[in-house]
C-alpha cells in the first residue's frame, strides 16, 4: 500500500508496506551511509519490531527462538491477568458455595421497572397521600412498599436520633 504526502509543494510517495530493511517508508539499514536521522524503535508497535527483527536474522536458531517467544505472549499476558484478578478476589472461608440453579433474591424486572399499571398506582396513592396530609397538620401518611400508612406504623430502624 502506498500513501502520498504533501510536503512543501510537490507530493512524494511513501511505501507503508514492511520491506527488507524498511518500514513506514523509513531506512532501518544503519550502515547505508545515508546522512538520516536515526529510526525511533519505540514508536513501532511490538508486532513491527518482531517482525523487522524476522526480517534482518539471518540465524536459523534465533528464529525459532522468535517463534517460540511470539507464540508465548499471549500466554503468559492470560496468566498475569488471571493471577492480578484473583489477588483482588475476596474469599471468605467457612462459607458454602452457592448452588448454580439459584435464583436471586428480586429479580431485575421487579425491582427496577414498574409496569404501566403499577406506576398509575403509585401515582394514585401519592395523590391520596397528599390529600390526607392537607387535611392533618403534621405528615401522618406516607408510601411505603405500594401501600398508604401511617408514619407511626413503619417499621423503625433503632437508630437514635441525633443523640
Amino acid at each position: 500500500m502506498t500513501q502520498t504526502r504533501r510536503s512543501g509543494r510537490r507530493n512524494e510517495v511513501v511505501s507503508q508496506t514492511s520491506v527488507v530493511g524498511t518500514t513506514r517508508g523509513r531506512d532501518l539499514d544503519s550502515s547505508s551511509g545515508s546522512a538520516s536521522p536515526p529510526f525511533d524503535y519505540t514508536k513501532m508497535t511490538a508486532g513491527e519490531i518482531m517482525n523487522v527483527i524476522l526480517e534482518r536474522n539471518k540465524d536459523p536458531v534465533i528464529e525459532s527462538l522468535i517463534h517460540a517467544y511470539i507464540s508465548k505472549i499471549p500466554q503468559e499476558l492470560a496468566e498475569n491477568v488471571e493471577s492480578e484478578k484473583r489477588a483482588r478476589s475476596l474469599v471468605v472461608y467457612g462459607l458454602p458455595e452457592p448452588a448454580d440453579d439459584l435464583s436471586p433474591s428480586i429479580s431485575i424486572d421487579q425491582a427496577a421497572r414498574l409496569g404501566r399499571k403499577e406506576r398509575m398506582h403509585e401515582k394514585e396513592l401519592r395523590e391520596e397521600c397528599k390529600e390526607r396530609n392537607k387535611q392533618a397538620k403534621d405528615r401522618v401518611w406516607v408510601v411505603y412498599r405500594g401501600e398508604l400508612r401511617r408514619v407511626q406504623d413503619l417499621p423503625q430502624r433503632g437508630l437514635p436520633g441525633n443523640a
